[in-house]
């Protein structure tokens, strides 16, 4: 675990993207990752169809957005998710 504390005796957890296989829901209750893709993308943070890919792994969700979005920006994306 690291970063700072987020109250008493709890601490933030980094973000395991588990081989690309983490859900996009698993990946929106980061509040840094939703903090993330709201900066970058916030015309997807507030379209009513985030709720139906909650469930869908990252690996999926990355080749979905290959549809509206250049590779190379998708990547960095999951670049700084893995930072986190």
């Amino acid at each position: 675990m690291r970063g700072p504390a987020t109250g008493p005796g709890r601490e933030e957890r980094a973000i395991d993207l588990r081989n690309y296989e983490i859900t996009v829901g698993e990946i929106l209750q980061n509040p840094k990752a939703r903090a993330e893709l709201g900066r970058r993308y916030p015309q997807v943070m507030g379209n009513p169809m985030l709720r139906r890919f909650s469930g869908m792994p990252l690996r999926q969700a990355m080749g979905f957005a290959q549809g509206f979005l250049p590779a190379a920006q998708i990547r960095q994306f999951v670049r700084e998710l893995e930072k986190l």
